[in-house]
């Protein structure tokens, strides 16, 4: 077994940033996937819609292909659709767990026989516990297969409210929307979990009419909810525990965007060395 040096994971020209975007739908995710450079970017995409879900940033000129089914989407998560770019990108999870991971599951069949409910496509209990081990695979492949690169997971959001069963103490979570364990899990496999919201804000203080919209990033645990920011030294994180979301004209030159964070967080780390 190899043994490496803990600074060769933080190596300026190697490091990777591997992320979980989770936000409600049409806050912005595919959005701030378009700050990606598209020569350097494969996207997977199943949400509904023209060009799967990727309309909005399709002038960009990205490679985009469309899981079917999820052999499709395991052979995207190998490496194998797109095996020279720098930056895979699944948008989103929640939509292909939702139709082709949850189709996959339903196919297994049962002992005891199949109920009406399942028989009519609807999940039942232990269908989302064989959902989420098949999402949990899936994100393993993904991470193990394209090291040295860089991975975006898009998510909806979702509120998961206390059960009865919890353990005392448990609170309510905002976070992805994903099946079964994977709602807590999913999140402890990305080196950054970032929820994105947006609030409305006046330029003029003294205008009602300067109200706009502004988008942002939480970066950091919250109570509750779920984000997470591994980049950083210590107690010191790299990015802000806000880090807003300002779309420009240029894409790629966006405040907020994906070059933007990804280098304020390798200036972190050279100004630590």
């Amino acid at each position: 077994m190899k043994v490496k040096n803990s600074r060769e994971y933080v190596d300026l020209a190697k490091y990777r940033m591997i992320a979980l975007v989770y936000a409600l739908s049409g806050t912005g995710k595919t959005m701030w996937i378009g700050t990606c450079p598209p020569e350097k970017t494969g996207i997977a995409a199943c949400e509904t819609g023209v060009g799967k879900g990727v309309l909005t940033i399709a002038h960009r000129g990205f490679d985009v292909c469309e899981p079917k089914n999820l052999s499709d989407l395991q052979e995207v998560c190998s490496g194998k659709v797109f095996p020279d770019k720098e930056i895979i990108v699944i948008d989103s999870l929640t939509a292909m767990v939702r139709t082709f991971v949850k189709d996959a599951a339903l196919q297994i069949p049962r002992t005891n026989g199949e109920s009406a409910k399942r028989k009519a496509g609807v999940p039942e209990l232990d269908d989302y516990g064989t959902m989420g081990e098949f999402t949990r695979r899936t994100l393993n492949l993904l991470f193990q297969a394209n090291e040295g690169k860089h991975i975006i997971v898009t998510a909806l959001e979702r509120y998961d409210k206390v059960g009865p069963d919890d353990p005392p103490g448990t609170e309510s979570r905002i976070g992805p929307d994903l099946p079964g364990s994977m709602f807590m899990a999913a999140p402890a496999m990305f080196d950054l979990v970032l929820r994105m919201k947006t609030r409305s804000l006046l330029r003029d203080p003294n205008d009602a009419k300067s109200r706009y919209s502004q988008r942002y990033f939480i970066t950091d645990q919250m109570p509750g909810m779920i984000a997470r920011c591994r980049p950083g030294m210590g107690t010191k994180n790299f990015l802000d525990l806000e880090e807003k979301f300002v779309l420009s004209e240029d894409m790629a030159n966006s405040v907020g965007g994906f070059p933007y964070l990804l280098n304020k967080i390798k200036r972190g780390y050279g100004e630590g060395k």
